[in-house]
């Protein structure tokens, strides 16, 4: 009875380009914007200075090419055409308005189909002023229901 060798590196190669492939359709699946039924999400934290434009780093981009801004100060806007459905665009998982530790006031809103706007103020409530620079690394969440 004879054996045939196998050849290991053909094998390795074949598992990890399937590792590869099966971790790209998880990652797609994850960021794409709608599967099986569920919410697109976009979730990540937001940092802005001086009168920049926000930076993000996304943790989910299920909303891709969605336009970050300043608008004016303590004004900044998260733009995609149509992407943000009225009645099913739920601005952030843990409220619309945040007090920070520094007693800052930060509102996320849906603005319109194609605007959700973030508003910060130097102190919570309607005495506080729009101000620039409040945002450090604050986490956001926007979901679109189908």
């Amino acid at each position: 009875m004879g054996y045939k060798a196998l050849d290991f590196n053909k094998v390795w190669r074949a598992l990890n380009l399937n590792s590869a492939t099966m971790i790209k359709d998880i990652v797609n699946q994850l960021n794409s914007n709608t599967e099986n039924g569920s919410a697109s999400v976009l979730e990540g934290f937001i940092t802005q200075v001086g009168t920049a434009d926000p930076t993000v780093s996304y943790l989910k981009q299920g909303i891709p090419t969605a336009v970050v801004a300043r608008s004016s100060a303590g004004v900044y806007t998260f733009t995609k055409t149509g992407a943000f459905t009225s009645g099913k665009t739920v601005p952030n998982s843990k409220g619309e308005s945040l007090v920070l530790d520094n007693g800052s006031w930060v509102h996320i809103a849906w603005t319109s189909a194609n605007v959700i706007t973030i508003s910060t103020k130097n102190v919570a409530g309607v005495s506080g002023v729009l101000t620039d620079g409040l945002l450090t690394n604050q986490y956001f969440k926007i979901e679109v229901n189908p």
